[in-house]
């Protein structure tokens, strides 16, 4: 009876280690403190969403992570909390004519395809590897913003190359998203702007634009995890 018991516990705890979503997955901190933290959390991100068109994930997932998610259910928790503040993030950036509808088209689309490999690889990789691989991300993300110098008065040229290089973009942004529970804005914005020739706005706004439908399809990869 007790090896019984035992048993079901194993498989209830793995069942939680291998699903992505679940009823509080990893001890969550539903204090009034976790919960003030969390609505922090929420403003900030809503404010870096709409000045640098990024969803935020940057801010979140280590959030999360010191609340007492896991670093897997927090990169999870939030690509699915990116779909509100990119949406807010995009409308008023088309509202000001800042978006390249065509360019987010093409980056959603690797980037969909980027998201479900990102999802599976987040689902199978090691707590300790999600980790490294997110500090890796955020050194890599602050030397960028140090280095980088944007543009505004720069468009993008269509043509067949920037079309596919701009599919081949999003393939790479939806892996590391879907992987790093990121919007994936901090990689979009500087690449649109040195590679394609975007200036700072209108990489921030079809940034947003293709994070929005990515962070939908990579949450549903998610919970089905």
């Amino acid at each position: 009876m007790e090896g019984g018991l035992r048993h079901g516990d194993d498989m209830t705890e793995n069942d939680g280690q291998d699903r992505l979503f679940g009823p509080n997955p990893s001890g969550l901190d539903e204090s009034p403190h976790g919960m003030m933290v969390l609505v922090i959390v929420g403003m900030i991100v809503g404010l870096l969403s709409g000045m640098f068109g990024i969803g935020g994930g940057t801010v979140i997932v280590p959030a999360l992570v010191w609340l007492g998610l896991s670093q897997r259910h927090a990169a999870a928790t939030s690509m699915l909390a990116i779909v509100p503040t990119s949406i807010s993030g995009v409308i008023s950036y088309a509202h000001n004519g800042n978006v390249d509808w065509v360019a987010a088209a093409l980056l959603f689309v690797g980037m969909f395809a980027g998201g479900q490999f990102g999802s599976w690889l987040l689902s199978r990789l090691p707590e300790l590897v999600l980790r490294w691989v997110f500090v890796v991300f955020l050194i890599f993300v602050t030397a960028n913003q140090v280095i980088f110098t944007p543009s505004r008065d720069q468009r993008i040229f269509m043509s067949v190359v920037t079309g596919i290089g701009l599919v081949l973009l999003g393939v790479v942004i939806g892996t590391l998203a879907g992987l790093l529970g990121i919007g994936g804005g901090a990689l979009a914005v500087p690449a649109l702007s040195i590679l394609f020739g975007a200036s700072d706005l209108i990489a921030r706004g079809t940034s947003l634009l293709a994070m929005f439908p990515n962070s939908i399809t990579t949450s549903v990869a998610n919970m089905k995890r």
